[in-house]
């Protein structure tokens, strides 16, 4: 009897804590001043109406250094309890999964050696079809399959090696938020200074 476990959605979050007061890390977090902390962000600027929008949507087309275009919507924002969501709703180049909500949420520290620091979680989830974005042959390069002149396959793939090539979009999802809480926390720092 074989069994499977249930589909999931993969998901990430990274954390960092900044030394630099809630005040000064809270403000930066808004899709549109993304590009003043994030390296990666060349710029941000609103989706006119006119793009198929609505006025009452907050949508913010992203435009990255590698030349990636995102358009984000924010889904919450949260004055009182210091968070944000946003989902990409297109992208160029295209994505290689359905889609992925992202929340970036801040607490102040208030009590020990980091008091008066600000804590950041920036988590993903992501549609289940998140994946390296191959196709089949390629996934079967990368994963060693070998077939025989029939084409039927030769060796068995384990679970365990579709989950590490499959990690591709994740691991690099975990890469840039890395990247874009040092900028948060570099810029923070700076601007609590002034």
């Amino acid at each position: 009897m074989t069994t499977h476990a249930p589909p999931t959605a993969p998901s990430i979050t990274e954390s960092a804590v900044i030394p630099a007061p809630l005040a000064s890390v809270w403000h930066l977090i808004k899709l549109p001043l993304f590009p003043t902390f994030w390296s990666s962000l060349s710029s941000a600027s609103p989706l006119p109406a006119s793009s198929g929008t609505s006025p009452e949507v907050d949508v913010i087309r992203w435009v990255f250094k590698d030349g990636t275009t995102q358009d984000v919507k924010q889904e919450e924002h949260s004055a009182l309890e210091h968070y944000i969501t946003y989902s990409v709703i297109s992208s160029e180049p295209a994505l290689s999964y359905s889609g992925v909500v992202s929340t970036v949420r801040c607490w102040g520290v208030t009590s020990g050696e980091q008091q008066g620091s600000t804590f950041v979680t920036w988590t993903g989830s992501f549609s289940g079809d998140a994946d390296a974005g191959n196709d089949v042959e390629e996934w079967e390069m990368m994963l060693g399959v070998q077939r025989d002149i029939t084409g039927a396959v030769v060796d068995e793939v384990t679970k365990a090696d579709y989950v590490r090539v499959r990690t591709g979009v994740i691991e690099d999802a975990r890469f840039k938020r890395k990247e874009a809480l040092a900028d948060l926390a570099k810029k923070a720092v700076a601007d609590a200074k002034k």
